[in-house]
């Protein structure tokens, strides 16, 4: 072969490399173009390494296929009356928005770029176990069985404990020793509570627990007569898998008015419904969507009008700030965004550092859906109010699975601690992260605890107040285990246990 030859043939291989890396390079840039086109048009964007291959390709992908409209739901879940009003009310698209081709590269950048196994950049924050802070007091327990709960809520007032299982039974705790004193049967899971001045019972009812878009759910009231409990009307229905409401102070025209949040699954709604004394009604939709999860009626800028601050949780997760301008009108303002990987559980308001401006207490750690992993950016995160619709993040507590966490003073030293559960600790952690108070020590320092008999449920639901009368805050704890990530051995013992629900007592006073 001359050198001519060779020559000619070199330069004709390094065009090829030349060309085949343009190419690849081109494609690659086009494949991150694309997520970061589609990915982050309707929330922030999600980088591949917060979810592991596995998450990405068993999950998170194929359920964002749906919504995007190029694959079809599991008809083996949803029924074509469900998905038919999914399809009305804009739940899912009529037809792709992404061609197959783009949405292939799209799951390709995923794959090729995310890790095979995540590892939490922080771990859990330090446990210590405490016995002398709380003694635990069971007041639901059935050995051998898996207790159920959808709802704990204590009002102080009548020193009432309401627990309601996810099989429609709602039991009624009274008195200083949270004795048992009534008990009813009701149409379907409850999720949320109220007593009213004359002691009827507002409940609001999912419909069905389980994820779905039936709108089947309800808020009813519910008094006794003649010594049988009855449904003596329904205040709101047709909600679609609602989890929460608040009740606003209706003082001028001595209406009422509620702010409700329906979860739903493709579907949802933050919604305002006023009723007048006379009967007639008004709903005002504050936001259209999945994932409300919980609206705070509060004066959030102190202007003597009462706001809604709520947290939105399905995909694009926010706290959004709706300041009331009056007459039924809303201004929504955005306060704080969170990538929508991070699975908002919580959202907590509550002045912590003392300046006389209500802070916001964010809480992470929904793990159940599409991408079951430990995941470091799971805890509580702390935003200070800065003024002038301003939140900084100056604090966060990582804490695997953070559920809902509330802020008081349990040991009464002047700074508020937070109380958290979590439906997915680590497992393999010890003592275990189901239950943990955070005592503050100052200046946003925390200290962890945990309490006995609080690693012996799967705790979904809390609520605190003086439920002993004796002058400190307990906490009361709600079990549900329909959670399928917990170990076998671990689920064995705590339906040996059968703990439904558990007060914990503040031994301060």
């Amino acid at each position: 072969m001359t050198k001519l030859n060779t020559f000619s043939i070199v330069v004709f291989v390094g065009f090829l490399v030349l060309v085949w890396t343009n190419t690849a390079c081109d494609q690659k840039d086009q494949e991150q173009k694309l997520a970061e086109l589609y990915c982050g048009a309707c929330h922030l964007f999600p980088k591949p390494d917060l979810v592991d291959k596995k998450g990405w390709e068993m999950g998170v992908l194929p359920q964002m296929a749906i919504r995007m409209g190029v694959a079809d739901p599991d008809f083996k879940e949803l029924n074509m009356e469900e998905y038919q009003t999914i399809l009305e009310k804009g739940g899912l698209p009529l037809k792709p928005m992404i061609s197959k081709k783009d949405w292939s590269k799209i799951v390709a950048y995923y794959l090729k770029n995310a890790p095979e196994k995540i590892e939490p950049s922080q771990g859990a924050s330090p446990i210590m176990l405490d016995s002398q802070q709380f003694k635990p007091q069971i007041l639901w327990q059935s050995p051998g069985e898996n207790p159920n709960f959808s709802l704990v809520k204590y009002f102080p007032a009548q020193n009432i404990l309401v627990a309601g299982q996810r099989e429609g039974k709602l039991y009624l705790f009274n008195g200083p020793k949270q004795e048992l004193q009534d008990s009813l049967f009701t149409p379907s899971s409850a999720s949320d509570i109220d007593i009213t001045q004359n002691g009827q019972l507002q409940l609001l009812l999912m419909g069905k627990m389980d994820p779905n878009d039936a709108y089947s759910g309800a808020l009813i009231e519910i008094g006794k007569k003649a010594g049988r409990w009855k449904v003596l009307r329904t205040l709101v229905n047709s909600l679609n898998r609602p989890v929460q409401f608040a009740s606003f102070d209706k003082k001028e025209d001595k209406g009422e008015a509620f702010a409700i949040s329906e979860f739903g699954h493709y579907t949802g709604a933050l919604s305002w419904h006023e009723t007048s004394p006379d009967g007639k009604s008004k709903i005002y939709q504050l936001f259209n969507g999945p994932g409300a999860r919980v609206a705070h009626v509060v004066d959030l800028d102190q202007d003597g009008k009462q706001d809604i601050v709520a947290l939105l949780s399905q995909g694009d997760e926010k706290i959004i700030w709706f300041k009331n301008l009056g007459k039924g009108v809303f201004d929504p303002r955005l306060l704080a965004r969170f990538l929508p990987i991070y699975g908002s559980s919580y959202l907590e308001i509550a002045d912590m550092n003392q300046d006389g401006k209500l802070d916001l207490i964010h809480s992470a750690g929904d793990n159940y859906d599409y991408s079951y992993a430990l995941k470091g950016y799971h805890g509580i995160r702390i935003l200070l109010n800065q003024g002038d619709q301003y939140f900084v993040e100056k604090k966060f507590l990582p804490m695997h699975g953070a559920g809902k966490v509330l802020a008081e003073d349990f040991d009464q030293d002047g700074n508020l601690d937070l109380a958290c559960t979590s439906y997915f600790p680590d497992y393999a952690q010890k003592p275990l992260g189901g239950f943990v108070v955070f005592r503050n020590q100052g200046n946003l320092k925390f200290k962890a605890q945990a309490f006995p008999l609080g690693d012996k449920a799967n705790w979904l639901l809390m609520d605190k107040g003086d439920v002993d009368q004796d002058g400190d805050c307990d906490i009361i704890l709600g079990a549900c285990s329909i959670n399928n990530t917990v170990p076998k051995p671990l689920r064995q013992d705590w339906k040996q246990h059968g703990i439904g629900v558990l007060l914990f007592k503040n031994q301060l006073k």
